[in-house]
C-alpha cells in the first residue's frame, strides 16, 4: 500500500502541531469512536507524538508516528496523558 509517511500522501487538515503525549497504558487504535471498531494497531505503553485532529465522547482522533511509524485512529483519551500535565 501507499507509505502513510509519505509527506504527499498526509492531508493537509493540520489543526494542532504534533505534541509529545504519554500512553499511559497500551491500547488499540479504533476506526470509529467506539470499542467495537478496534484495528490491529497497537500502540504501546510510553511517549509518542500526537496530533490531535477531532474528539469525540472518550475518544480522540489523531495522527499519530511510534516505532517510524505513523497512523491516524481513535484513541480513548483515558489512555493518553500530555506529558507536560501531572
Amino acid at each position: 500500500g501507499d507509505d502513510i509517511t509519505d509527506p504527499k500522501n498526509l492531508s493537509k487538515e493540520s489543526i494542532l502541531p504534533a505534541t509529545e503525549y504519554s500512553i499511559i497504558e497500551s491500547t488499540y487504535l479504533y476506526k470509529y469512536p467506539n470499542k467495537l471498531s478496534r484495528t490491529d494497531s497497537y500502540i504501546t505503553k510510553g511517549n509518542i507524538s500526537l496530533q490531535i485532529l477531532n474528539e469525540k465522547d472518550d475518544f480522540m482522533y489523531v495522527r499519530l508516528s511510534q516505532n517510524g511509524r505513523a497512523a491516524k485512529g481513535w484513541l480513548p483519551k483515558n489512555n493518553v496523558r500530555a506529558i507536560n500535565e501531572y
